[in-house]
């Protein structure tokens, strides 16, 4: 299929490799997006799982790369390979890379989805200090130790650079703010969605799956004392060895006992 549609699309490869990885970074977000469903519009709870997801990923992709992965060859033909289908020019190695390369496209494809979302985080996270004025001037002082005079000067452009540089950063100013707008309306949706009680997610998805509760349940109590009991050393029925250990000290002898009022360990 691929050397067929190469033959009148000459970007096959490059169109085919970035549906891959947009598709990477949308299923990505949906999974996010689901565990946030799942876990009753929860931010705490489902950002907890995201990390243990991304720490069972990492896992799972250092197994892979240390025990299936063979040494890529140089010339990264078996990446162009993958991507436009053109194995024929390989030799003996189209029998064995197109395994390795499938494999290594999942911890590729994964690695940059993640690396597309943290990368965008910080950069949402700079949108305060990228707003101030001369900002860059101060940064350059920080970096190099250069008063502002002794920097250096920027480049004169033509009206022509001039003109393109300003659509470029027109361009990817439009598309900054409006990844900024998805992001925030990505965790904030489901957070107003759970506030305003729309969507009962113990309800409608509760039962998908036979016998399982996927659905984690909010409002939980779980603390069991209810303000009247304390445990620990202050408890009334501690018995631990706070209050029968026995220390010396300079000849005589120091026993932990529990006071009547604070019930704290006094060393008598």
């Amino acid at each position: 299929m691929g050397p067929l549609l190469s033959m009148c699309c000459k970007k096959f490869g490059s169109v085919l490799a970035a549906i891959a990885h947009a598709i990477a970074v949308i299923m990505l977000l949906v999974f996010f997006e689901v565990l946030f469903v799942l876990e009753s519009f929860n931010f705490a709870r489902t950002l907890c799982g995201m990390i243990a997801v991304v720490a069972i990923q990492r896992f799972i992709f250092k197994l892979i790369v240390s025990l299936t992965l063979t040494r890529e060859i140089k010339t990264d033909q078996s990446n162009i390979a993958f991507w436009t289908g053109k194995w024929y020019s390989m030799g003996w190695h189209s029998v064995s890379q197109p395994a390795r390369e499938f494999l290594c496209k999942i911890t590729e494809l994964s690695m940059f989805a993640a690396d597309f979302v943290l990368g965008h985080t910080l950069l949402f996270f700079m949108l305060p200090l990228i707003l101030i004025p001369k900002i860059d001037m101060l940064h350059s002082i920080m970096l190099f130790w250069l008063r502002p005079s002794r920097q250096i000067r920027p480049p004169i452009y033509s009206m022509k650079q001039s003109k393109l540089r300003r659509k470029r950063v027109f361009r990817y100013a439009v598309l900054y703010f409006v990844m900024f707008v998805v992001f925030v309306a990505l965790i904030a949706g489901p957070v107003v969605v759970g506030n305003l009680d729309v969507l009962d997610p113990e309800k409608q998805f509760g039962n998908l799956v036979s016998g399982m509760k996927l659905v984690q349940p909010n409002g939980l109590d779980h603390d069991d004392t209810r303000n009247e009991t304390e445990t620990g050393p202050k408890g009334d029925d501690y018995t631990g060895v706070a209050l029968t250990i026995s220390t010396f000290s300079l000849g005589g002898n120091a026993r932990a006992t529990r006071g009547a009022n604070d019930r704290m360990v006094r060393l008598l």
